[in-house]
């Protein structure tokens, strides 16, 4: 695996130019790649929409070295169902299927991963693991409790991944015709960033370290620090001895 550096990529909010990509990124998700030039530039229009569940407004693009790489298409699930009334019906009309009887993708208090892909030649490189991260940052944000997505049940390499970053199975799920697996991550019971103490090392989630006292935020003290603060203490106590003497 060849992971990109952070000046390689770049993650952006998407704009109407990339409801081609996300299009494809939708059609690969829902494995219908092979679908016919027709059908993608319907499903396209659907992307160029801001009204439905594939909206250009929903997804973050990643660039890597100036090329659109991937795409992560991700929305607040309490707005689910009314872009869902809007999105299946115009949906239905590519496939000839009536998705209104499928069960809730996702529901309130959620923030829901819809769909993620990348280019082959662009995976294996920390993209996609760039892309969730944005996501779940995305749901923390708008201080939702849980992201949650779903996954092929054979889908191993994405699995993995998912658990890596601290997903964990929910429930099974009928969608789009095929089972799925839900995968969440409860945000809520996240624990705080934790930093050592610098004084005797323990792991604090405060201002001061339950150990010690010590102040978290204070930095390491220099031989500079230490010099100037002795400089600082005489000077500012010369005055105060010679009018002692004085007296």
């Amino acid at each position: 695996m060849k992971i990109i550096n952070s000046e390689q990529l770049k993650l952006r909010p998407a704009s109407p130019n990339d409801a081609p990509f996300i299009a494809w990124a939708i059609s690969t998700a829902l494995h219908k790649e092979e679908s016919s030039e027709e059908i993608a530039n319907q499903l396209c229009e659907i992307c160029l929409r801001e009204d439905t569940l594939y909206s250009w407004r929903n997804t973050i693009i990643a660039e890597c070295k100036g090329k659109v790489a991937g795409a992560l298409t991700c929305y607040d699930g309490g707005q689910y169902q009314a872009m869902r009334d809007i999105t299946f019906p115009l949906f239905s009309a590519l496939s000839d299927t009536d998705f209104s009887q499928m069960e809730m993708e996702t529901v309130e208090g959620e923030f829901y991963l819809d769909s993620m892909s990348v280019l082959p030649e662009f995976r294996k490189m920390g993209i996609a693991t760039a892309l969730l991260k944005a996501g779940i940052d995305r749901a923390r944000k708008l201080a939702i409790g849980k992201a949650s997505l779903v996954v092929l049940p054979s889908n191993e390499g994405a699995k993995r991944l998912y658990e890596s970053l601290g997903f964990e199975f929910s429930q099974d799920m009928h969608l789009f015709g095929e089972e799925y697996l839900k995968y969440s991550l409860n945000l809520a019971e996240e624990k705080p960033e934790s930093i050592a103490c610098l004084n005797c090392g323990t792991e604090c989630t405060s201002n001061f370290c339950p150990n010690c006292g010590q102040n978290t935020n204070a930095s390491r003290l220099t031989m500079k620090h230490i010099w100037q603060n002795l400089l600082a203490a005489i000077i500012s106590n010369d005055g105060g001895v010679i009018y002692t003497i004085r007296r």
